[in-house]
């Protein structure tokens, strides 16, 4: 999605190229944001923690990246959000998107829900997805086109 590879590839093959947006790469950039924000939360957890305390959160990366975690990992997601609720809004954003990505639906409807998602977490706040929310919008138009319906 990076702006001079396409426009690389737009000069070797034609303007007329078809742009194609992988999954992997959208989805590993947007969870790219909450895994920074999770490496700067349980960097002042530790600080903020007693040992044993920040014990308790071990493997938080492996639960925050599964898709569906069991209750073992619930309770771990649990314990961190009570440390962290800018981690639990952060998680929970990036597993609504994933939500819009895995629903069938129109162009229209995904484009919407998309933007809403965009408004929701501009809302919020948060800033580990701002880059992530750069690209989208330049390239939602691709990604609508290629993810949805």
């Amino acid at each position: 999605m990076y702006d001079g590879f396409i426009n690389a590839a737009k000069e070797v093959f034609g303007k007329r190229t078809r742009i194609v947006i992988d999954r992997f790469h959208v989805a590993k950039l947007y969870r790219k944001g909450l895994d920074t924000l999770r490496i700067q939360e349980l960097k002042r957890l530790k600080k903020e923690l007693s040992k044993e305390e920040y014990a308790k959160l071990k493997g938080a990366m492996w639960v925050l990246r599964k898709k569906d975690p069991d209750e073992k990992d619930k309770a771990l997601l649990n314990k961190l959000f009570e440390y962290s609720t800018s981690l639990e809004i952060a998680y929970m954003f990036q597993n609504n998107l994933t939500k819009i990505f895995d629903t069938k639906t129109s162009r229209s409807g995904g484009k919407r829900r998309i933007k809403n998602w965009i408004v929701q977490v501009e809302n919020s706040c948060l800033v580990c997805y701002d880059r992530f929310l750069s690209t989208l919008k330049s390239h939602l138009e691709d990604i609508v086109n290629y993810f949805i319906a």
